[in-house]
């Protein structure tokens, strides 16, 4: 129950505040500009994971001057944090707590899973520090009033009865109170977060002489890796949907390596009806230029049309933030072939209560589950299985 009056408890302080802490990332991003000193402090496994899958001080435009690092053994070396806009390396200088003292007008952005400590340290001596994670805390979700929480509050309770276990109530309350009411969280993201991602949670087997996967948001291959690695490349049928033909062509040499005929690349994305839509052509460009990109012909399709001879056993969805539009075009698969789904459910905060309720508003015999999968806000994940 202590669970359960928390998430209340975060639902109304979000009504009260009229979910102030969505500006954080704004104000965060105003003083970063008008700092002449900005510093990392973290040169581990998460800044190189971080720098490696959103290389997000470019995408941002924060000029970060150095980092700084307990381990006096890296002190005096440098790390790459970046590249520039035409591929090169861009690599900082690692310094030692004392130097950071010295610096002047200096904003610390802590770079390591679990910051409360280090913060608490900073804190004590005045320096001006956030979390990495406060720079990337709202990802697409826009800004919505205390009416509408005000509403949604019996739906997010709704959600939180739904929950198949302990750990998935936790999940949900903590991820909750990280997004919209932080000074009620418990655990951070990196105390709730937890690796094996899609395939191997334990909540559901796999058996992949049987099974037939439907990946959703392929990518460039990393899941359908995963997932080959995991089963030491015994698979059925396994689809993978990619509407970006630029990392479809990527995601295609990944497949080809393989050499197996069940694993077939479908170049389209999925949603709610099939179409034509036009995208950012990202296939040679840096990201801090995609605004600029040129925009290129794709196409979404419903799953249900496009997979209506297949036994669909498992779906996997991470597309941005049409995971509620994808699985409405897979509704009849839902009903009536039941497969086990892992879909995001972070993109939007609202994706949190809405994703599951649509999933158990198809079928009311999932049990639905909730991990979480970064050391930041990214990569919660809602998961269901037939009981």
């Amino acid at each position: 129950m202590e669970l359960r009056k928390r998430l209340i408890q975060a639902i109304d302080d979000t009504i009260a505040s009229n979910y102030e802490v969505w500006n954080l990332q704004s104000r965060i991003f105003d003083r970063i500009s008008k700092c002449s000193n900005i510093c990392l402090y973290g040169a581990g496994k998460f800044l190189r994971d971080t720098v490696k899958v959103v290389n997000p001080f470019q995408t941002y435009g924060i000029d970060v001057k150095y980092v700084c690092d307990s381990n006096e053994h890296m002190w005096g070396k440098y790390i790459d944090i970046g590249t520039t806009e035409s591929g090169s390396i861009i690599s900082k200088e690692i310094i030692s707590f004392e130097q950071l003292k010295r610096l002047k007008d200096c904003i610390v952005i802590v770079t390591v899973g679990n910051p409360k400590e280090i913060q608490i340290l900073l804190n004590q001596w005045g320096i001006e520090n956030y979390k990495f994670g406060d720079l990337v805390l709202n990802v697409y979700t826009p800004h919505y009033d205390s009416a509408y929480f005000a509403e949604n509050k019996n739906k997010i309770l709704e959600v939180y009865d739904l929950l198949a276990d302990d750990k998935s109530r936790k999940i949900f309350t903590e991820v909750f109170c990280n997004s919209a009411a932080p000074q009620l969280a418990k655990s951070s993201f990196a105390e709730i977060y937890e690796e094996n991602e899609y395939f191997a949670t334990g909540i559901f087997n796999l058996i992949p002489e049987e099974e037939c996967i439907v990946d959703c948001g392929a990518y460039v291959g990393d899941s359908l890796e995963q997932y080959m690695n995991l089963f030491h490349n015994r698979v059925n049928k396994y689809y993978c949907f990619e509407f970006n033909n630029g990392t479809a062509d990527i995601l295609q040499k990944v497949i080809d390596k393989y050499q197996n005929p069940d694993i077939k690349l479908i170049r389209a994305g999925v949603s709610d009806e099939n179409k034509m839509i036009q995208i950012a052509d990202t296939s040679n460009m840096s990201s801090t230029k995609i605004e600029s990109a040129d925009l290129i012909e794709a196409r979404l399709v419903r799953l249900d049309d496009e997979l209506k001879n297949e036994k669909v056993s498992y779906i996997k969805m991470d597309i941005e933030g049409e995971e509620l539009a994808a699985l409405r075009g897979a509704e009849t698969i839902i009903k009536n072939l039941q497969p086990k789904l892992a879909v995001s459910a972070y993109h939007f905060l609202s994706d949190l209560w809405e994703v599951p309720l649509l999933i158990h508003k198809f079928n009311k015999n999932y049990q639905i589950y909730f991990r979480h999968h970064t050391p930041v806000v990214w990569d919660t994940d809602c998961y269901a299985v037939m009981k």
